[in-house]
């Protein structure tokens, strides 16, 4: 009989007293001394022990759980087994004593029963708590493991190594006690609430350690604990409140927890717990707290993981989350809109939606909509990936699909590259799924639609069709979608339908029926819906929306109908009376009259074969207009994206390279208009620095035209080869060199087979027939391309690109003949000359004499274009292979100056002036103006073609260009690699005496020491750079006294070159002029005299000239002579600089790529001018302006050659009158317009800790600006950036924090210069206060400064801050600890880059609601 009561306290020292009669209570708390010797006793003797023993040892496990922390893991163990072994016996007894649940236990039974299974129960319950938070506790290895910032890999300490076996029995036993009819204990109460909440925190104690989740016994006990409880105990709520609690504190009880709620749902019954759940969640407080982002996160991802088990359940609570979606933290919003996008996927995709269904699915969807435009970049990504995998799996509603892809394209702009990379993602999945005619322009699409309305018109007015357009369009939008479902079942036999009518049952109203038909349409059951309405026409002929003929009919006419197309027409009849019921129609009853509009105007076709052929005609044609419509506006929006992704090609983030370059290759190869513009834009990405972007062009361009299917080897090869073709007749000429790195690459990765390089020889001997010319030259081309990789081909196929290149049909097609020699020139391959010589030819071989021919014989054809560019390719070729090229030169010079003067007409002069006589009318339409040359007053002149003085004129100056590269790069290597063949056979001479020397010791150092080996060998040291300042010499003698002697011809030819471009009054062509002026600029590359006499025409013709194109071949000219004389050119630095504000477009993007190209490569020394780039950033020429850009960022990667600049460029751009207009600096007043622009470009540079004291200490630069609203936020921009550091010192953020407060009271009152000063030093002063603090110590530190020392250096330091910013970084050396035994480290420059405002290339930070 039970004669006390145990009441389960709320804290341990409860226990220690009684609060009433009968209470049980400790009587006494054994010292942990003495537990051990008690704990082993009680388990000697456990074979004897029954269920009394719980109450016995019940001081003696009490006494363990106080004093645990004193305890040997030992005795803790044993007591555990004690505890155990209680629990255990007391299983027992309640599984005998409550084994027949109708049994009727009497009281003292009842409260025996209860006694013991809480007494066993606590001790249990609180032991496993201890033992599992210190068995869980991580090893001090592991813990120091983790404040180094490595992730925690194991949490065993090596202590309780048994406790995993033993916390499974206990589990199990609590689990068996629980699955026992525990009510019975407490009938007619329910189970005590203390009980149920002991048990069940000890379990969700066990789950907030991960480890235990990969016990499925543990979870099971879990599930079936706790899944009781809240069935037979109503635990509901306090479930619901742990579950949310531990929630908060764990991330790996997030799927967990999901499962558990889909288990009580299923297993259980207890749906309704999961509506608690999300109802609770969205009435925490926390939701606001931006500080505990990892609790937001944990819920986030359970409601996710709920939405992902049980759909159902949540669309229930769907309305409750949207609550969710005003939470600051992005999280939860993006679980939320993950949550709706599983429930719209899962639940609200299926056929058979009610309207409530469809309503909710529809709110749902614009949620997802809405927060395509959400301020978190990352909310933005994950919802444009939701709606990239609703579009894969074609989950999204028809009439949605052109609003969306609208609003997305809009997000190829964002300034997230995240956000960016999912909406081209998006953008490829719609084209995948592509449910329109997009392979078609939108001007052929446009085209088509225009003749097609056109029909319509005419159809509506034979057969009177007034209805509104605009209408019945929207109307039938979505009928659309169901036709072809329904097209498919009308055309199913009909014979199985005869007969047939609604039976009793199906017979009800026939509003019933109808909207039974709508909501079967709706849903996609075609089938149903036909079979449905075939029944109830059948049962309601006389309703006036049935009152065509009948599908049930029979008859002979009926059947020769069929025979004769008529069956179209009554199915045609049923599609009309289904679109009717679907958009709504309604219709009278059988015994009401029709509305008289209605009958007026019927819907349906007639019943004659002729009328009904007509409304079949007119109905299939607005389907029609409605389609190309749908296809038109879905091409036009694809047409709108593309410019977008080309400049996304040239993005300064990788993952929009390679989503642009994804996105090209799937539309092209989806038969996408336009898709080519990208294919052609990505080939300048071959020179890209990185690695993964140039194999992702190359993977492109096999995928486009090497990886396509073909029948076999031939077709495919003819298929690369036309593609190829097609795309090198497109491109431009800065594309085709990328183009021919492209295709080197392909070559050296075996893509080029050779069957494709024995299909392009074909075409370019046209061997094939009907190969057409444009082939021929694409092939040629090719073949040029191909020859960069492998020159072998060019050396064996050396006779036929001779015989068929340079033959007669190269001369009669100079275009064919120029690539010809491109082929040819690339035989040599890309070998260094000083390494390796080419091969050369004698000045008799058939190459060159052929050459000769082709130039002399085409020279006065003027109807010839590309004569110039065909020379200048010959006289490289010459150049390159032929041993003695001057003379080759000379002769064809020669030939040309003959064939000049033979096309002249002497004339005679008059006064000395050069009068020209009349051309006949024939050769004035073949030539230019003529022009007259003239010598001296006294010599005759001679008038000729202007064309044809300019091809000379071209000629020559190739040939001064290409003799300075002969005698600088090849005489020279062929110098060097004589001297150094010479030396080599001098040292073979040597090794070979050697060897014949005696063997004897003797004669061997008598040899030596008359040798004199250090004098040798310094001569072999000195014999290098001697004699190659020898051959550089010579080489330099030769263009300085010979190549432009008075005897040299080109000596005489420059004299003429000087003559046309310094008597522009009398030459006049514009050809000429440029020809002329281009030929100038290579002449003076030969030597520094030439050049120094001729530099002012130059530069004078550069300022005057009314021809762009002259001035911009002389701003390039310029920049070559820079690099060829830079200290003759150095004073003419501002005359290149001036053609930036040139007002031409062409000029100043020669100009400033001239200008980069110098700065970058350190040839001309960085002036104030280079604000004019600056100005340019904000250019309206796209190029110019990223152009700009680029050469910014390149030069902030140069060390600090910007903070010089700075000042310059801020002036530059903020003047008034020279500057840049104020909208594209900054939106502000002329007045305040400097300080305004000063703060922002402050703002733009990253501060550190030394430039916070900088700035902190100069406030008062700034003070009286501090109302002006740009100047405030952009100071506050830059503290609130600083505030970020993870890492800052404590002195820092003392300044920090008082330059804040300084701003702000600046701000609302404003101080005067003394109070900013006092300030100032007093923040100044408890930084030092601070950092002091935080170094005291008992003796100074091995290695560092005493604190004398470094008091007198501070004080050292503070006496120069007036100096220069070289002065401070010095004093800051002289400040530092003295050096140790440690070799220096070179000091880290900082490289300052400045970004401009551009959308598509910022990053986005919206980390701020964390």
């Amino acid at each position: 009989m039970a004669n006390f009561e145990f009441v389960l306290p709320l804290t341990k020292d409860q226990l220690l007293r009684a609060e009433r009669v009968g209470q049980y209570y400790v009587k006494d708390v054994v010292p942990a001394r003495e537990i051990g010797a008690q704990v082993r006793g009680f388990l000697s003797k456990k074979r004897l022990l029954d269920t009394k023993c719980v109450v016995d040892s019940f001081d003696l496990l009490y006494s363990v759980i106080t004093n645990f922390n004193s305890v040997d893991e030992k005795v803790v163990q044993d007591a555990f087994d004690l505890a155990l072994l209680g629990i255990s016996k007391v299983e027992s007894d309640l599984t005998i004593l409550l084994q027949n649940a109708d049994a009727t236990l009497d009281f003292d039974t009842k409260k025996q029963a209860q006694n013991h299974l809480k007494m066993s129960s606590y001790v249990l319950c609180h032991l496993i708590e201890l033992i599992e938070a210190e068995a869980s506790k991580p090893s001090p290895d592991v813990a120091a493991s983790a404040t180094k910032g490595r992730k925690k890999t194991a949490a065993n300490n090596m202590k309780f190594l048994e406790w995993a076996s033993q916390k499974l029995k206990a589990v199990q036993c609590l689990k068996n006690i629980h699955e026992l009819a525990l009510q019975c204990l407490w009938s007619p109460q329910p189970v005590e609430d203390e009980y149920i909440n002991l048990v069940a925190d000890c379990f969700f104690k066990l789950i907030e350690d991960a480890g235990n989740l990969k016990s499925s016994t543990i979870k099971d006990a879990f599930t079936t604990v706790i899944g009781l409880n809240i069935k037979r105990h109503g635990y509901a709520i306090g479930c619901v409140m742990k579950i949310i609690q531990v929630l908060q504190a764990h991330e790996h009880a997030a799927p967990f927890f999901a499962e558990v709620l889909s288990i009580f749902s299923e297993k259980f019954g207890m749906k309704s717990i999961v509506g608690d759940c999300i109802r609770e969640l969205c009435r925490l407080d926390s939701l606001e707290n931006a500080q505990d982002c990892g609790g937001i996160r944990n819920l986030s991802t359970f409601l996710v993981e709920l939405t992902d088990r049980i759909p159902v359940l949540v669309t229930k609570s769907a309305g409750l989350l949207v609550e969710l979606l005003n939470v600051k933290n992005y999280t939860m919003r993006i679980g939320v809109l993950t949550a709706f996008f599983k429930i719209v996927l899962d639940v609200l995709s299926k056929e058979g939606l009610d309207n409530k269904e469809k309503e909710l699915r529809d709110a749902l969807l614009d949620h997802l909509e809405e927060h395509i435009l959400d301020e978190n970049a990352f909310v933005r990504s994950k919802v444009l990936q939701l709606w990239q995998e609703m579009c894969s799996k074609k989950c999204i509603p028809l009439d949605r699909q052109q609003t969306l892809l609208e609003l997305i394209s809009n997000r190829l702009c964002d300034k997230s590259s995240v956000v960016r990379k999912h909406a081209v993602g998006f953008v490829s999945s719609y084209l995948a799924s592509n449910p329109f005619l997009a392979k078609l322009s939108p001007e052929e699409l446009r085209k088509n639609l225009a003749e097609e309305e056109e029909k319509l018109q005419a159809l509506r007015i034979l057969h009177k069709d007034v209805e509104d357009e605009e209408q019945e369009d929207d109307a039938d939008a979505s009928w659309m979608g169901i036709l072809p479902g329904l097209q498919e079942v009308l055309q199913e036999d009909e014979d199985q339908l005869k007969d047939i009518s609604l039976t009793d049952e199906e017979s009800v109203l026939l509003d019933e029926i109808l909207n039974k038909i709508r909501a079967l349409l709706k849903s996609g059951s075609c089938t149903e819906a036909v079979m449905v309405l075939r029944k109830a026409i059948a049962t309601y002929p006389d309703v006036n929306l049935f009152c065509n003929p009948s599908v049930g009919e029979e008859g002979s006419e009926d059947n020769k109908g069929k025979e004769n197309g008529v069956k179209d027409s009554t199915d045609q009849v049923l599609l009309n009376v289904l679109k009717k019921i679907y958009q709504g129609t309604k219709v009278a009853a059988p015994d009401e009259e029709a509305p008289k509009k209605a009958a007026a105007k019927p819907d349906t076709p007639p019943r004659d074969t002729a009328s009904g052929e007509g409304a079949v005609d007119l109905y299939k044609q607005k389907m029609l207009v409605l389609y190309l419509k749908d296809c038109t506006g879905f091409a036009e929006k694809i047409q709108a994206i593309i410019p977008t992704l080309c400049e996304m090609l040239y993005s300064r983030t990788q993952s929009d390279i390679h989503e642009a370059i994804a996105f090209f290759v799937s539309a092209h190869c989806l038969g996408i208009k336009g898709a080519i513009l990208g294919i052609r834009k990505m080939l300048p990405l071959v020179w890209s620095r990185e690695p993964s972007i140039r194999e992702a062009v190359a993977n492109s361009y096999r995928d486009v035209y090497f990886n396509q299917p073909a029948a076999n080897a031939k077709t495919r090869a003819r298929n690369i080869a036309d593609g190829l073709s097609e795309l090198v007749n497109v491109v431009t000429t800065s594309e085709l060199i990328c183009l021919e790195q492209l295709v080197t690459e392909l070559v050296k990765s075996g893509d080029i087979s050779s069957t494709v390089l024995r299909f392009l020889w074909d075409r370019y001997t046209m061997e094939q027939p009907d190969t057409m010319r444009e082939e021929c030259l694409a092939a040629t081309q090719l073949l040029s391309m191909v020859a960069s990789a492998d020159s072998n081909m060019v050396t064996k196929n050396l006779e036929l690109l001779i015989s068929v290149g340079l033959g007669e049909r190269g001369k009669a097609d100079l275009d064919f003949c120029r690539h010809t020699l491109s082929i040819i020139q690339k035989m040599g391959g890309t070998v260094s000359a000083a390494k390796a010589p080419l091969q050369r030819f004698e000045n008799s071989d058939k190459m060159f004499v052929r050459l000769q021919d082709i130039l002399l014989e085409t020279f006065c054809d003027t109807s010839i274009s590309i004569w110039i560019p065909t020379m200048e390719r010959a006289l490289d070729v010459i150049y390159k292979y032929a041993q003695q090229p001057a003379k080759i030169s000379n002769s064809i010079l020669t030939g040309l100056a003959e064939r000049l003067l033979s096309r002249c007409r002497q004339q005679v002069a008059v006064d000395g002036v050069a009068h020209a006589k009349p051309q006949d009318s024939q050769s004035s339409q073949e030539e230019n103006e003529g022009m007259t040359l003239e010598e001296s007053p006294q010599t005759p002149s001679f008038e000729c073609s202007s064309l044809l003085l300019s091809r000379i004129l071209a000629c020559v100056g190739h040939v001064a260009l290409r003799q300075l590269i002969f005698l600088d790069v090849d005489v020279f290597a062929q110098l060097k690699r004589k001297r150094e063949s010479a030396k080599d056979r001098k040292e073979e001479q040597v090794a070979k005496r050697k060897k014949r020397q005696s063997m004897s010791a003797t004669s061997h150092v008598l040899s030596q020491s008359q040798e004199g080996p250090d004098n040798q060998n310094a001569d072999d040291e000195m014999l290098g750079p001697v004699t190659d300042d020898t051959d550089a010499e010579y080489i330099v003698h030769l263009l300085d006294d010979v190549v432009l002697s008075d005897e040299s011809s080109l000596g005489v030819w420059s004299k003429l070159v000087v003559h046309v471009v310094t008597e522009q009054s009398t030459y006049t062509d514009e050809g000429l002029c440029t020809v002329a002026s281009l030929a100038l600029a290579k002449l003076m590359t030969i030597n520094a005299e030439f050049c120094e006499r001729h530099l002012a025409v130059l530069f004078h013709i550069m300022e005057n000239s009314p021809d762009p194109v002259i001035r911009t071949n002389l701003v390039v000219a310029a920049g070559d002579l820079m690099i060829r004389f830079p200290n003759l050119l150095y004073t003419w630095t501002e005359k290149i600089y001036a053609r930036l504000q040139d007002p031409s477009r062409d000029v100043k993007l020669g100009t400033l790529k001239t200008v980069i190209f110098l700065i970058l490569n350190d040839m001309i020394k960085v002036k104030g001018q280079i604000s004019d780039i600056a100005a340019m950033v904000m250019d309206e020429d796209a190029e110019l302006a990223d152009m700009c850009r680029n050469f910014f960022f390149e030069l902030g990667s140069k060390g600090n050659a910007l903070y010089n600049l700075l000042p310059d460029i801020i002036s530059h751009l903020s003047d008034e009158e020279h500057g840049i207009d104020e909208k594209s600096f900054r939106v502000v007043m002329k007045t305040e317009r400097h300080w305004r622009d000063l703060a922002y470009c402050l703002s733009l540079i990253p501060f550190g800790e030394r430039g916070i004291k900088k700035l902190h200490e100069n406030v008062v630069c700034f003070a009286d600006k501090m109302h002006v609203d740009a100047v405030y936020e952009s100071i506050m921009g830059i503290i609130s950036n600083a505030k970020k550091a993870q890492v800052m010192k404590a002195d820092v953020k003392v300044i920090l924090q008082e330059l804040e407060d300084l701003v702000e009271e600046l701000r609302n009152k404003g101080l005067t210069e003394s109070e900013l000063v006092q300030r100032t030093k007093k923040g100044i002063a408890q930084a030092s206060a601070k950092k002091r603090g935080n170094k005291q110590s008992c003796a100074t530190p091995r290695g560092q400064k005493t604190p004398a020392r470094g008091k007198r250096r501070c004080r050292k330091k503070m006496s120069r801050l007036s100096e220069s910013s070289n002065e401070d970084e010095e004093e800051e050396e002289e400040a530092s600890p003295p050096p140790t035994a440690r070799k220096a480290l070179p000091r880290r420059q900082c490289k300052l880059q400045i970004q401009f405002s551009d959308s598509s290339e910022a990053e986005v930070d919206d980390n701020d609601d964390e």
